[in-house]
Formats: structure tokens, sequence, C-alpha cells
């Protein structure tokens, strides 16, 4: 029996994996890889490069910037002579720029999605390869990571690619250390008849150690398959400033004796850590031909001889983005001091007009965000109606009573094109106010919800003879946050300076970002100063100098004034009618302020506790003071307190001085009860000083004073009526 026999020839094509990130309920992997790109250097540890190789016959590679936007990827194309069925492309990052209005070329930061497209015998596919935040090179940026520079040159069975003379390679980058180096000395000598021993051969085999951070998997997997277990060659480069040595482009081999190895958590973190040798094995002396050495030294150094000067040299100083902000002339052998600013302006930021005493106007210099998820609505709260508001887009308005809403189209913007430390692209424009009689301007956002508005005020400057408040809202601490995120200087050259009693100052609340700070009438107010400084970061006037406060009027409370603030250094700090306060610095980083007067405070309830108080002057109280409770507790590094006035009404002192390590003066006016400074380092004189300034004891009251001070004459204070014991 016959039958028709049809024959058919297929071939079998594998379609290349797609990479899918970790699935934990938790979005684990979704954290960006960081590349570094600099435009004034091409030295690989300061340019990172990603590698990418799929079994394919045709290889697209795009970036998806953080706005959707897809680009194609810069960088080479790259062939496999031995494998034709297999492309490759390196993403060199640092060909991603963009140029300033000012003519610079700044690198484009952002956080890009790599998309892998590709056809392979005739079946297209597509996916996302991984995430990469690029970001420009400095010291400051690469600090405390690694960059592993890798070139393949094997056939690797887990990509199925023979990479064999295709000089293809790439880089990782990731937080941790390496170096750790070990001479391990191979050493062989001979020993004589007499004992006495000659060198014949030394060797250091030294090996060097890689440890990445606790990381995730998305880190160990790429380091571990795609360049310690398929790298044909390695360079190491360290970011670590407090490293014993500083490792660049550094040419390594793995260590056949100690496979690499991981550190796991409970968490979902893990450390790589692999050990390394000397790519080239030159770390060795030997014997060649005689044993003995020949003696041809002295021990007396030769004279020095006289060098003629150099020419003048410049020298740049710049930022840690590597910026210049200014260059140097310094002459032959000399020396020459410069003052860097406190606040450097953004240069690339439009000019605003000049404000002085008299001008009546607002300027601002406002940033409207492309693909702002609001809408860029910017709403200006104005006690007048008929007040000329310019919106620096062509829109000028005659101000109703209240809020005046606008809308900025981001597109239609002239200028030119910033970004934000997070890669948020900005256009700017001037926004100009009449303030002719105005008492006050609140620059908030109240025509929608807002959740996650950040209004684009980046630098305002006013002058207002009938101005008496300035600020994002009615709830300072919570608009200041939402609604002026960016702000870095507020200058108000002229306020009212009536009607003190009902204004307020919160300005500068919650601003982490501000620099600098005039305020008028921070020595005029009458009430209100809590939570003035909230949060805010490290602040100055506008000649860079500390705040100072000599405040004669003001009788009310400065309660958290200060609570969690970054500000560093004040100047005076004179309230001679305030009579409350709780936590005033609590918390904060000041650690330096000059003389305090709160001639009249009644209390002084965690006042610098647990700040990072240094250095204060004279601190003058008076006899409404009835309690430093908690005082100064856990300021570890503050040297010295020194109180004037008279302290004999204070009853309470519990913990006062607690966890004070570093103190070693203190001075108590007519003290009248007991305290503990057991944690402090006051003895000797100081602490001789300290008993005389106390008045006599009130009833039975003990001084606690450090163990270390056992033996100590402390007649002085017993003569006063108090007993001392030891903690």
């Amino acid at each position: 029996m016959s039958a028709n026999v049809t024959k058919y020839e297929v071939s079998k094509v594998q379609i290349p994996s797609i990479f899918e990130s970790e699935d934990r309920g938790l979005d684990r992997c979704a954290s960006p890889q960081l590349v570094l790109a600099s435009l004034s250097s091409n030295s690989r540890y300061k340019n990172d490069i990603t590698k990418i190789a799929v079994v394919c016959d045709v290889l697209t590679v795009e970036l998806e910037r953080s706005n959707g936007t897809i680009i194609a990827a810069p960088g080479l194309v790259v062939d496999f002579p031995h494998q034709s069925n297999a492309k490759g492309f390196v993403i060199d990052w640092r060909q991603l720029s963009t140029i300033l209005p000012s003519g610079a070329t700044v690198i484009d930061t952002d956080c890009y999605k790599i998309k892998i497209s590709f056809e392979i015998a005739g079946t297209e596919g597509s996916y996302y390869y991984g995430a990469y935040r690029l970001k420009t090179w400095s010291i400051e940026v690469a600090r405390n990571t690694v960059q592993v520079f890798s070139i393949l040159n094997d056939v690797v069975r887990d990509d199925g690619i023979n990479y064999r003379d295709s000089g293809f390679g790439g880089t990782i980058r990731f937080e941790g250390s390496f170096g750790y180096m070990q001479p391990n000395f191979d050493t062989k000598n001979l020993t004589y008849s007499d004992r006495s021993r000659k060198k014949v051969r030394n060797e250091a085999l030294r090996t060097y150690e890689l440890r990445t951070s606790y990381v995730t998997n998305c880190i160990t997997e790429e380091l571990d398959n795609d360049h310690l277990l398929a790298a044909n060659q390695i360079w190491v480069t360290e970011h670590n400033p407090v490293a014993h040595k500083q490792y660049r482009q550094f040419p390594v081999i793995l260590s056949e004796e100690e496979s690499p190895s991981m550190e796991y958590t409970l968490g979902h973190k893990a450390k790589l850590i692999a050990t390394f040798k000397d790519k080239v094995a030159t770390h060795e002396s030997k014997y060649d031909g005689s044993i003995e050495a020949k003696l041809n030294i002295s021990f007396d150094l030769p004279q020095g001889t006289q060098v003629e000067g150099c020419l003048p040299a410049t020298v740049n100083v710049n930022q840690s983005n590597s910026s210049l902000i200014a260059a140097v002339t310094v002459a032959s052998g000399g020396t020459e001091n410069y003052d860097v600013p406190f606040w450097i302006r953004n240069p690339d930021w439009l000019t605003l007009p000049t404000i002085n005493v008299g001008d009546e106007r607002f300027v601002g210099l406002y940033a409207v965000f492309e693909n702002d998820a609001d809408g860029n609505v910017i709403d200006i709260n104005i006690d007048r109606a008929g007040q000329t508001i310019d919106y620096g887009d062509g829109t000028i308005i005659a101000s109703v009573l209240g809020v005046n809403t606008h809308a900025y189209d981001y597109n239609a913007l002239q200028g030119s094109i910033l970004q934000m430390p997070d890669g948020t692209n900005y256009k700017m424009v001037i926004v100009d106010i009449d303030l002719n009689n105005t008492r006050y301007i609140l620059c908030t956002s109240n025509s929608l919800p807002r959740s996650r508005a950040l209004a684009g005020w980046l630098e305002i400057t006013a002058a207002g003879s009938a101005l008496e408040t300035l600020r994002t809202g009615d709830n300072p601490a919570q608009n200041n946050r939402r609604y002026c995120l960016y702000l870095e200087s507020l200058i108000v050259k002229e306020m009212s300076p009536t009607n003190t009693a009902n204004q307020s100052c919160q300005v500068a609340s919650i601003l982490t970002n501000l620099k600098v700070l005039e305020y008028p009438n921070l020595n005029e107010l009458e009430n209100v100063l809590s939570a003035s400084f909230v949060g805010s970061g490290d602040i100055r006037d506008s000649n860079g100098q500390p705040l100072s406060f000599n405040n004669t009027n003001f009788s009310g409370s400065l309660t958290v004034t200060f609570l969690d603030s970054s500000i560093t250094e004040l100047g005076d700090f004179i309230f001679p009618n305030v009579t409350a306060q709780v936590q005033c610095f609590y918390n904060s980083k000041i650690q330096e302020i000059g003389d305090i007067d709160l001639s009249s405070i009644s209390s002084l309830f965690f006042f610098f506790a647990l700040s990072d108080l240094r250095k204060v002057g004279t601190i003058t109280v008076g006899t409404n003071l009835t309690t430093i409770r908690l005082l100064a507790d856990d300021c570890y590094n503050v040297r010295k307190l020194i109180f004037a006035g008279d302290m004999s009404s204070v009853t309470n002192t519990a913990n006062a001085f607690d966890n004070t390590w570093n103190l070693q003066e203190l001075i108590l006016p007519l003290m009248e009860v007991g305290f503990d400074i057991s944690f402090s380092a006051i003895t000797g004189t100081p602490l001789q000083d300290l008993f005389t300034s106390l008045g006599n004891a009130n009833g039975a009251q003990t001084l606690i004073l450090a163990a270390f001070t056992i033996g100590q004459s402390t007649t002085i204070a017993t003569n006063k009526g108090y007993t001392i014991a030891y903690a």
C-alpha cells in the first residue's frame, strides 16, 4: 500500500530572553542604576558605558526619558567576528548633552529606560533592559561608588555569544569599596653556617578585595554574571575619599584561590565580595649574580639647590559639580585667600531687575515645569484690587482682591531649558507685581488640590512701604513645603514698621533649599516667632553673614523657633523681653551662636537639647528663670556655657547637662540648687570657677560631679552649703 509523503524543513530559532524585574510584591529593582559622565574629561572612570548584546539579526537600542520621550541611544554598534547571528551595542552616556543659555554644554541628566527592539528570523520583539540615572561626574556625586570596567573576549554560555576579537565591554557602578591590599610576601633566603642570612628572592603576591554595599539582586547578578564571570579583562576604580589608597582604572584578575562570595541578610539585599590579584605580577626582586649587595650609600644628605621662582599661576575655584566660581591669580611662592560665597546663584538663571527701597515692587523668578501634573497653575493672593501683575509670559492683568490664578503653557514659553537636580526640565519667567499700598502678598496655590505641588519660585526680591506680610500662605509650615520647595533666595528690602504686633514670620519654615533671607521685620515683630525656621535650610543674609536678632519689641514665644533647622550659625540673639520658649533649638544643626540675651525668660526647657551646638557667647538671664531642665541634654560638642545675670530663682535643673561629654567650662551665677555635671569634662580651675559662681545652697542641695574629679578641692562649694556626690 502506498501513500503520499510530504516533507517540510523548518528552522528552530531561540528568542532572546526578556529581562524581568523580580516580583516580590514590592518594586525592589525599580531604583535606577547610577551612570556618570563628564564633558571635561575623557577618563574612563569618569564616563560610564553600558554594554548590551543580543542573539538576533537586527538590534535597535533606544532611551526613554522620564517624560516618556523616546530617543535613539548614542553609542557604538559592535559586531562579533565569530558569531554572525548576534549583535552588540555600547551606550556612551557622555554623548547625551544639552546647551544652556550661557553657551555652556552640560550633561543631559535624567532617568532613562533602555528599550531593546530585535528581529530574529522574521520575528520581532521588544523589552525594557533596565533604568539608569544619568548624572554629571564630580567627586561628590561619585563618592563611595565603585566602577568596574570589563572587556569580554570569550565564549559566554549564558549569553550564547562568542565575544572573541570584538573588543566588547562596558561598566557597572555601584555603592561599595575596593582595596584592602594584602602584600602576601613569598620570601626565599639562604642561611649560612655562621647563621648569617642572605636574600634570594622576594615577591609580593598582592591581593585586593571588592566589597559591594548591601544592594539588590539587580546589581549583584549583573556584577557576577556579566563582569566577574564573563570578563577577560577588568579594571576597577573606587571613589572612597577616606580609603587608605585611591585606585583609578586599576587592572586586576580574579584570584584562583578564592571564589567570589555573597553575604545575605534576612531582607532583600546582599553583599558581594570578590578577591583579585594584580593583572601583571611585577612586584618581585631576586638574586642576579651576586648575593652580597655593594655598599654605596652615604647617610649625609647633599646640600639643597636654590630653585628659581616660577611665574604667577591662575587657580580655578570650582563647585563640586565642576562649574567655575572664580579664577584667582596667585604669585610665585605666595598665597591668596579667596572667600567662597555662601550662596552661588545659578549662572544660567534669568537676571532679576534690581529692587531698592522705595520701588514698591515684587519680582520673582519662577520655574515652569515640563509635563507638570497640575498644569503649571500659579496663584497670587493680594489684598488690593487693581494692582498690575505681569506673569512674564506676555500676560499682564489688573489684580482682583484675593486669589489671582494663572496657568502657564510650558511649550509656548521661549527661552532655554534647565533641569532640577532630579532631572525635571523647566523654563523660566519673571513675575513682576506692583506693591503700591499693598499690605500682604501670599504666593499660594489654592485653585487645585495640588497634592504633589512643587510651585516653582526660585528667587524673590521685594520692597513695599506698606507691606506687612510676604509668605506662601496661611499655613506656612505646610505651604512652604508644597509651594516653595526650590526657593533659594528671599530678599525683602522694605516693609511697613507698623502693625508689628499682629505680624508673623514663618517665611523660612520648611524651606530646605533657602540659602539667603532678608526680612526687615524680624527685629520688629512683637508676638509671633514660633516655628519661624522649623526644618529650614542653612540660611545667611544677602552678604553671606549669619542672621542676627536684636528685637527689644518682642515679648511673645520662641517655642520651636529653630526646631530641626539646618542653620549652622547665628549672630547675636537678643530678645530681652521674651518670657516663654520650649525647644527653641531642639534637634537643630546649629553649631555657633553669638551672645544671647533672654533677661526675662522663665524657662529654658530643652533650649539647646539634641542640637549640634559647639560654641555660644554669654547667655544673659534674670530672676524670672525658674527651670533649665534638659537645657543642653545630648549636646555632645559644646565646650563652654557661660551664663550672666541672676539664676537664683531656678528650681529645676533635671538632666540639664546630661551627655555633655565635651563641656569644659560652666558658669551659673547665683544658682542656689543642685545639679548633675557628672557627664561633663569640667575639672581643675574651671570646676573651681563654677563653684565660685554659685550662690549659697537653698536648703539641702547636692552637686553631682564626674568621678575623675575625686580628690579635687570642693571647699568653695561645701562652704556654700552644698553636698558633693560623684557618678
